[in-house]
């Protein structure tokens, strides 16, 4: 399939980059889409800003809520890419399943790659508490904090792109989308911290819940009619009008 990205950054911080962000090997990216999916993140940066202004700024309990959400939705994503890729295989027509499997190894791979380097940056950590040895001091604690910047690195990109999704499926990345501030909103009620009243806590997690389901439904839609593909037929241009 064509290779629509330009290669990148050489640096280890560009690589860990132009690994976790798609490559469009299915179909080149859709430019107006991009502008919505930025302009929904800056909506969000928005809102959190003027919360802070609102209310307060304590940046203990900001630091604390930040990483929290970063688990709840890097570990959402986790567990909804296999879970939803699948089902995209089973659902698919038989003929176009062998090329939905293969093309499923792109955000499991970067799964896997997940996991394998936050084990490590745990492992490593681990050990240099527990060790204080020459081997522990110059060896392991290096490349442990390394692997552990490479996991902030890796973990910023594949909440932003749900494991590079789209190189899976065109419709991967508006059914898995959803899940993540959903997640975050129900593991957040009766947690909206100490300066926010619960009910702008609520409404501010909530609302944001329903904005992304909302931008899923139309990109699922625009994706569909702009690249005349299915659940059942995913290679543009395949699938029938009345395709689910």
């Amino acid at each position: 399939m064509a290779q629509w990205r330009e290669s990148g950054s050489r640096s280890p911080w560009g690589i860990i980059g132009e690994y976790f962000t798609p490559e469009h090997r299915i179909a080149p990216p859709d430019p107006f889409m991009e502008r919505m999916q930025l302009l929904r993140s800056w909506v969000s940066v928005g809102i959190v800003l003027w919360m802070c202004y609102q209310y307060g700024f304590d940046y203990d309990e900001f630091k604390s809520e930040a990483t929290g959400n970063l688990t709840i939705g890097v570990g959402t994503a986790l567990l909804m890419v296999p879970l939803i890729g699948l089902v995209l295989i089973l659902v698919a027509d038989p003929a176009a399943r062998p090329d939905v499997r293969r093309d499923m190894a792109a955000p499991l791979g970067r799964v896997v790659a997940f996991v394998v380097i936050g084990a490590v940056s745990i492992r490593g950590m681990s050990y240099a508490d527990a060790h204080e040895t020459v081997l522990s001091l110059f060896v392991v604690t290096p490349l442990a904090l390394m692997a552990t910047v490479v996991f902030i690195c890796a973990a910023w990109y594949s909440t932003r792109h749900l494991f590079n999704a789209v190189d899976g499926h065109l419709l991967m990345p508006s059914l898995v989308g959803p899940w993540v501030p959903w997640a975050i909103a129900c593991a957040n009620i009766g947690d909206s911290g100490d300066n926010v009243p619960a009910g702008v806590g609520l409404t501010v997690s909530f609302g944001g819940a329903v904005l992304v389901t909302v931008l899923a439904v139309w990109e699922h839609l625009r994706v569909r009619e702009l690249y005349g593909i299915s659940l059942r037929h995913p290679d543009p241009g395949s699938a029938d009008a009345t395709d689910a």
